[in-house]
This record gives structure tokens, C-alpha cells and sequence, in this order.
């Protein structure tokens, strides 16, 4: 049995969440800090705490929101292509294309060079599966007319008395 696997998904969430956690605590550590001085603190003092959380907290949403947009980004390509990996495989259409050039929602990211790949490879394994199949047709057509020719020179040569019986006459076996 496998063990905890770090995800793509895993890695993202902790390395944004942590980050925005660390700056929301710090954001509200500081205001409470803010706060409980009273009046007691310089005004410029107090100016500097005040930019200190807005900072932090705004750091902490900015964090949320590009972690989400990024996790999104990523995970969601990545459900994309394989779906599309799985599709191909249970029901070997090569017809399938990640790139969709009639909407042009192709990304030139590294997502985007991937599905372009994948569709060169699709494109490569469908043109031999053509060679294949029109070599092993090219095949059955030859052994179909091989076989068609020789049971009519068959005929002809017993027609013509070659062939005497079920020992095959006097030229041996043939039949």
C-alpha cells in the first residue's frame, strides 16, 4: 500500500496557505498590538505600526488570491490532460487533439507546449497505425490473390490430367 503522495495540489495548497497563514497571524499579531498601545505611542510610531498591518494582512490576501488563481491554473490543466491521456488510452482515438485550433485556446505556457507535443505523438503513433493497417491489408489481398491463382492453376492442371487421384499423378503430390 502506498503511502501519502505530495501532490502538485498538496505542494501548492501548503506552500500558499502557509504563506498566507504566517502573514494573517503577523497582520493580527500587530494589530492587537496597534491596538493595546493606546496612546501612549508617537504618532509616527503609530503610522508605522498601522502601514506594518496593512502590509501583512494585505500580504495575506495577495497570497489567497495568487494561490488560488495558481492552483486553479495548474490543477486544472493538469485534470485537462489527463482526462485526455485517459480518453486516448480506453478508447484508442487517435482523432483526439489537446490543441484546440478552431477556438484558439491554446496557451504557451508549459501546459500548452506539453499539448502540443502530445498531439506531434498522436500524430506520429496515428500515421504508423495507418502504414500498419494498409501493409497488413496490402498482405491479405496478396495472399487472398495467391491463394485465388493457385487453386485456379490447380484446376486447370487437373482439368488437363496433371493431376491423377489422391496421390497427385506422375508429377508428384501436387493438390
Amino acid at each position: 500500500m502506498r503511502g501519502f503522495v505530495f501532490t502538485v495540489r498538496f505542494k501548492l495548497a501548503f506552500a500558499f496557505g502557509s504563506c498566507a497563514f504566517l502573514m494573517l497571524l503577523l497582520g493580527s499579531a500587530s494589530a492587537y498590538g496597534l491596538f493595546s498601545v493606546g496612546s501612549h505611542v508617537r504618532p509616527v510610531d503609530r503610522l508605522m505600526m498601522t502601514v506594518q498591518v496593512a502590509v501583512t494582512l494585505g500580504a495575506g490576501v495577495a497570497a489567497i488570491v495568487f494561490g488560488w488563481w495558481i492552483y486553479r491554473t495548474v490543477c486544472e490543466a493538469l485534470d485537462r490532460m489527463a482526462t485526455r491521456f485517459g480518453t486516448v488510452a480506453a478508447t484508442l482515438d487517435l482523432s483526439t487533439r489537446l490543441v484546440d485550433i478552431q477556438r484558439r485556446r491554446l496557451r504557451m505556457d508549459e501546459f500548452g507546449q506539453v499539448a502540443i507535443e502530445f498531439d506531434k505523438l498522436i500524430e506520429h503513433v496515428e500515421k504508423a497505425m495507418l502504414v500498419v493497417h494498409a501493409s497488413i491489408a496490402s498482405g491479405q489481398r496478396c495472399n487472398a490473390r495467391n491463394r485465388f491463382r493457385q487453386s485456379g492453376f490447380i484446376r486447370s492442371y487437373r482439368a488437363a490430367g496433371g493431376l491423377s487421384g489422391t496421390n497427385g499423378g506422375e508429377h508428384g503430390g501436387v493438390g
